[in-house]
């Protein structure tokens, strides 16, 4: 049976991971906020957190905006360009989410 660190770190990708992901898994809200308290998760967006202090970097960080967004947010524009290494340097976060999903992060 695996720790709940080590569930957070099997469910993270690129440092990321979603409040859902983690309820999913069967950490509670109690397990989140002591997490949260301590610094071993660290909030990127509302529900979306960066996992045992890491330094997102830049997919990170589209990553944590597509979560933020809801389910079929995508990178678009010149993040998907920057991802595919079509693009030089860094750009700005563009994504594409649906109408319903009404995204907001940061």
């Amino acid at each position: 049976m695996s720790t709940i660190d080590q569930r957070i770190h099997e469910l993270a990708r690129l440092g990321v991971v979603s409040r859902a992901s983690l309820l999913g898994a069967g950490l509670t809200p109690h397990d989140i906020a002591g997490r949260r308290q301590r610094g071993s998760l660290l909030q990127v967006h509302p529900g979306v957190y960066a996992t045992f202090g890491r330094v997102l970097g830049y997919d990170a960080r589209v990553l944590a905006a597509c979560l933020a967004a809801g389910e079929g947010a995508v990178a678009s524009h010149r993040s998907a360009l920057a991802m595919w290494g079509l693009l030089d340097g860094e750009q700005p976060i563009d994504i594409t989410a649906p109408r319903r999903s009404h995204p907001d992060p940061d």
